[in-house]
């Protein structure tokens, strides 16, 4: 046998005494999700302009509407949720949006 199968042979043995309650669990990892970062208007915007997007374009690329776009600009609500999230990674890692570009000839 490989060492591949063998590993997965071993771990599935494991995998079937814990379900069976014959043995405990020997590896636990505990993860904690960091919440979305909270975005003031002008923070928002500051994305939005650092690609050089007008409010449509920026309601396009996050699949909102741009008056929802207009009122996180103007602070009557606040992006949360995925649409924080997804701001957060923009803000964080510019480079991720250029996949959601496509150019158009004209």
């Amino acid at each position: 046998m490989t060492e591949l199968f063998e590993g997965l042979s071993k771990s599935l043995d494991e995998a079937m005494d814990f379900a069976k309650g014959q043995k405990n669990a020997s590896r636990v990892t505990r993860v904690e999700f960091i919440p979305p970062e909270s975005f003031p208007p002008n923070r928002i915007k500051k994305i939005r302009k650092e690609h050089g997007l007008t409010q449509k374009m920026f309601a396009r690329l996050l699949d909102i509407s741009v008056e929802t776009v207009k009122s996180w600009e103007r602070g009557i609500n606040h992006p949360n949720g995925p649409s924080a999230r997804l701001l957060q990674l923009i803000e964080k890692r510019s480079d991720v949006i250029e996949d959601f570009f496509r150019a158009e000839a004209g």
